[in-house]
C-alpha cells in the first residue's frame, strides 16, 4: 500500500509541476515572443515528461497486477489446504 501511495504522490507532483509551469508561462507579464519561446521549450521537454509518466504508470500497473495475482494464489492455497477455506480464514483472522 505504501508503494502505491508513493507512486500516486509522484504522479501528482509531476502533473502539478507541469500544470504550474504552463500556468506560470501563460500568466507571466512578458512579451508574446518570449512566451512562445518558453512554450516551445516546454513542448520539447513534454516528450520526456510523457515518457517518464508512461513508464511510471506501466510500472504501477505491473506491480498492481503482480499483487493481485499473488493474492489470488494465496487465497487458492488457503482453500486447497482447508477444503472450504473456513478454518484457514479463521486462523488468519481469529
Amino acid at each position: 500500500m505504501s508503494e502505491q501511495r508513493s507512486s500516486r504522490f509522484i504522479e501528482g507532483v509531476l502533473v502539478g509541476a507541469t500544470l504550474g509551469a504552463v500556468l506560470g508561462l501563460l500568466l507571466a507579464p512578458q512579451s508574446g515572443a518570449e512566451t512562445r519561446r518558453k512554450l516551445r521549450r516546454l513542448k520539447n521537454s513534454r516528450d520526456a515528461i510523457l515518457k517518464s509518466t508512461k513508464d511510471k504508470t506501466e510500472e504501477l500497473i505491473n506491480k498492481t497486477m503482480y499483487a493481485i495475482e499473488t493474492g489470488f494464489n494465496k487465497i487458492g492455497k488457503v482453500v486447497d489446504r482447508s477444503g472450504n477455506g473456513k478454518s484457514e480464514y479463521e486462523e488468519f483472522h481469529g
